[in-house]
């Protein structure tokens, strides 16, 4: 029997996005399904006004750290990817023609439909 694009992902380009300030489970949950369902992905990782608006902004680690730390999750994952420095809720998103979905969590899905616009 043949099993041709059995494996095949259902998406080429994802999109996610978040703060991914120590990185915990509900962050590794987002990406996982990312990954599952898109052979590579653009990560929006927030900075500039979209960190300093959230609660308690002065106790989010700086980019550099969660870029890291958000790096070694992804490559633990054997996922093609970018990181891309978001300053607003949209993002690139928008601009990325190629992309085929957004991935997005509770807290994401209001930006996401603003993409859609």
């Amino acid at each position: 029997m043949e099993t041709k694009g059995c494996c095949r992902k259902p998406f080429r380009k994802a999109v996610v996005g978040g703060s991914f300030d120590r990185l915990h489970r509900g962050h590794k949950e987002l990406l996982d399904l990312a990954c599952k369902v898109a052979e590579s992905l653009i990560v929006g990782l927030a900075d500039g006004p979209l960190i300093e608006s959230k609660p308690l902004a002065d106790k989010i680690l700086p980019f550099e750290e969660r870029e890291i730390s958000l790096r070694e999750f992804l490559n633990s994952r054997g996922v093609s990817y970018e990181i891309v420095k978001i300053f607003d809720p949209i993002g690139p998103a928008a601009d990325i023609e190629d992309a085929d979905v957004i991935i997005v969590s509770t807290e994401s899905y209001r930006g996401a439909l603003a993409v859609n616009e």
